[in-house]
């Protein structure tokens, strides 16, 4: 590995350490995760991708355009930290944040909610039956049901189904309360 492939091998591992550090801050100290800190631990994520890809990749312009890439993920972090700093977190507003908006944009509600149903069910039951995996509550639910095609899986699907009176509101607790209570009808109401 050449001495840059170091430096961005090292970046990884920091942005690595920094996820860690606020999954402990959230498991182990009660530390909700905002929309913004969710848009910025995808960003950290992305950084561990590009600056990984770069250290083992050979030749040097691969190298400078992970390092750029990082670089542009860096500022983009810095960008939504400032933002949710002397910004949104100032606003009284209980809106959809421009953080929301992002990930509502990009699915990243649709893609992840497992996320925040793991941590649900880790505080209601201090395990999570489904595991780290995102599709076990719908996989779980087609096999459950007897459903038959993936496209049949969407969480209003489920909500059908097994209706909840938790809101489905975007605001991630909200989703992961929806979520965990879906989840609990799942396993426990009869078939």
């Amino acid at each position: 590995m050449s001495r840059a492939g170091g430096w961005l091998a090292a970046i990884a591992v920091a942005a690595v350490a920094a996820i860690a550090a606020a999954l402990v801050s959230q498991h182990a100290f009660g530390m909700e995760p905002c929309a913004w800190c969710v848009l910025q631990r995808l960003l950290f994520l992305l950084m561990v991708v590009a600056c990984a890809a770069g250290a083992w990749a050979p030749g040097r312009v691969a190298r400078v355009g992970a390092a750029l890439a990082a670089d542009a993920l860096a500022l983009a972090g810095a960008g939504a930290a400032l933002w949710q700093h002397f910004v949104a977190s100032l606003s009284d507003q209980c809106g959809v944040s421009f953080a929301d908006t992002v990930i509502m944009a990009l699915s990243l509600h649709e893609i992840a909610p497992w996320m925040f149903l793991a941590d649900a069910l880790w505080r209601a039951l201090g395990r999570n039956p489904f595991g780290h995996a995102p599709l076990d509550l719908k996989a779980l639910y087609m096999g459950r049901d007897a459903v038959r095609h993936w496209g049949d899986t969407t969480r209003e699907d489920m909500a059908r189904r097994y209706p909840v009176a938790e809101p489905h509101t975007h605001n991630a607790l909200d989703d992961a309360r929806a979520q965990a209570a879906i989840a609990r009808r799942l396993l426990h109401d009869p078939h």
